[in-house]
C-alpha cells in the first residue's frame, strides 16, 4: 500500500500516488512572488529615504521570502 504524503494525495488506477500539491505549490509561489515584489518596493523607498536600519530589515525579509520561494519551486 503506498504511503500518502498528505490527505490531498490519491491513488491512480495503476496504484501509484498522485500528488494534488501542484496547484497548492503554484498558489503559494504566486503569494510569495507578490510578497517579494512588495518587499523590494519597500526596500527601494527606504533606500531613497536614507533609512539604513529599515533597509537592513527589509533586505533580510526579502531574502527570507526568496529562500521560501526556492523551497516551493
Amino acid at each position: 500500500m503506498p504511503l500518502y504524503v498528505n490527505n490531498l494525495d490519491s491513488i491512480n488506477p495503476s496504484g501509484g500516488v498522485v500528488s494534488m500539491n501542484a496547484p497548492l505549490k503554484q498558489s503559494r509561489a504566486d503569494v510569495l512572488n507578490r510578497l517579494y515584489d512588495m518587499k523590494r518596493k519597500q526596500l527601494a523607498q527606504a533606500s531613497q529615504q536614507g533609512n539604513s536600519l529599515r533597509c537592513q530589515v527589509l533586505e533580510a525579509e526579502a531574502e527570507a521570502i526568496s529562500n521560501a520561494l526556492k523551497t516551493v519551486r
